[in-house]
């Protein structure tokens, strides 16, 4: 096994990606224009990501089913050398999880799952061999605290640097485990009432004094550091580019962050090149298909902006 720096553990899925013409729309026969099978999950993304950065990762947490869906995703898996699957579990008799993903023209995704929840609740248990010599650990935490918790704790318990997803509750078990935070506005927004959301960022920066990264679309992601400070990073505005497909963006926001923090980055250099990557992300069909290198997404951090206001 490769000394990882980074094991990521959680959602493992392969996505279908179908673009179509049109918005969809129940009286309008929708056409499909073509069809692909990416990698996809946000374990697998980010994991992806970070092994094309030269960045020793390990990857595990869903299983996956001995079907076509699973066996397709080992060796699209198995593609990037830096990538440690050794902990990534085959099983027999179960289903893979997967997505198909309508995109439209616009970039706009609508995603349907299947098999997730069969495969939330039955992780591959996390084991202090598994961690080997990580640093940094991340998890997809979103409807996952129950399964994934355990997994949560032994690496806070091992000191490694921990980084969640999508903590949509003040209440969530997560929280007390968690060193960086990384949550979705549009997402906090739909789960609850209040729509404050940079409110709702700063009660979860108190609640135990981790990071909180907030994303908002196209706009500036919020940044909370651990004193409480705050500031916005705006996305690079890249002349010419286009926006094919917001599958991914968030994640590459989640390895991009995490990668600086391999590096031993300011925080806001951290976000700033994950910010850049999800720039280069959603100019491509799928969540990692673009595969940005390291100096490509170097060469954008000068058209981040850092500001203390929105």
């Amino acid at each position: 096994m490769i000394n990882n720096q980074v094991f990521v553990y959680g959602e493992i899925a392969i996505d279908n990606i179908i673009n179509v013409p049109h918005e969809v729309d129940r009286e309008i026969d929708t056409f499909v224009i073509e069809d692909h099978y990416m990698i996809g999950g946000l374990a697998s993304n980010v994991a992806v990501l970070l092994s094309l950065w030269q960045t020793p990762v390990v990857l595990s947490g869903y299983a996956l089913g001995d079907d076509h869906y699973g066996r397709l995703m080992m060796q699209m898996l198995s593609e990037y050398p830096v990538l440690d699957l050794s902990y990534v579990t085959i099983k027999k008799g179960v289903n893979s999880a997967f997505c198909r993903i309508i995109v439209t023209p616009n970039g706009d995704r609508y995603i349907l799952a299947f098999n997730l929840e069969e495969r939330v609740k039955d992780p591959t248990p996390l084991t202090k061999e598994m961690l080997g010599k990580a640093s940094h650990f991340v998890l997809d935490c979103l409807a996952r605290e129950e399964s994934f918790l355990p997994a949560m704790k032994l690496a806070h318990k091992m000191d490694l640097c921990v980084i969640g997803s999508d903590v949509n509750s003040l209440d969530s078990p997560v929280i007390p485990y968690a060193h960086v935070i990384c949550n979705s506005a549009g997402l906090l927004r739909k789960l609850n009432s209040d729509d404050d959301v940079c409110n709702f960022s700063r009660r979860l920066n108190k609640a135990k004094g981790a990071i909180v990264i907030t994303t908002d679309g196209p706009h500036a992601v919020h940044v909370i550091n651990r004193n409480g400070e705050e500031f916005w990073v705006h996305p690079p505005v890249i002349e010419g580019k286009l926006v094919v497909d917001t599958t991914g963006a968030g994640d590459s926001l989640k390895a991009g962050v995490t990668y600086g923090l391999v590096q031993g980055w300011p925080l806001g250099r951290a976000v700033s090149f994950g910010v850049a990557a999800g720039g280069l992300i959603i100019q491509a069909v799928g969540a990692v298909s673009r595969e940005p290198k390291v100096e490509e997404i170097l060469s954008l951090i000068d058209l981040v902006r850092i500001t203390k206001d929105r």
